[in-house]
């Protein structure tokens, strides 16, 4: 047996229900990655008013399933050190869709389809964009272009009158 912690921010008295979505991801072959379980948790419990940090002993029975929590956890701390550059508007074709968004992995709302064909919500694929300017499911180019910011400020505005 092998045994690994994570820690995470949740609701006080919720500590089995975090602790059976990783035994559950655990039993089919996948230890879910930090990442995800914080997801949940955000999606779950939104209204909560008191939280503490908790730490979880994991146990998995292969080695190649710790290896692969370790390394999930550190392609998450991977992503949290990548800073965003701009804002970006990504171009595809508004489609209604039941598929799911590779980003948030929801499947309400209408999709944004790239040219690669991949589906996301318009607003998650502008976020990755901020970060990576390739398609997150196969890595080919996404057509983008620069949002360029204008300041509003009224004395701008009496100076170069439109």
């Amino acid at each position: 047996m092998y045994f690994f912690v994570r820690e995470h921010v949740i609701p006080v008295g919720y500590e089995d229900t975090v602790m059976a979505w990783y035994e559950d991801g655990i039993l089919e072959g996948m230890v879910p990655s930090p990442f995800i379980i914080d997801y949940k948790i955000r999606k779950r419990w939104k209204r909560e008013d008191v939280w503490e940090e908790h730490s979880f002993l994991l146990e998995v029975s292969e080695e190649q399933m710790l290896f692969a929590a370790i390394e999930s956890a550190s392609m998450d701390q991977f992503w949290k050190d990548q800073k965003p550059e701009g804002k970006y508007e990504v171009h595809g074709e508004m489609v209604c869709s039941n598929e799911v968004c590779g980003i948030c992995l929801c499947s309400s709302g209408s999709k944004l389809q790239l040219e690669c064909e991949c589906m996301f919500h318009k607003s998650c694929i502008e976020e990755w964009a901020r970060y990576k300017k390739t398609c997150p499911k196969c890595f080919l180019p996404i057509n983008t272009t620069n949002r360029v910011s204008i300041p509003c400020n009224e004395n701008e505005s009496e100076e170069n009158p439109h």
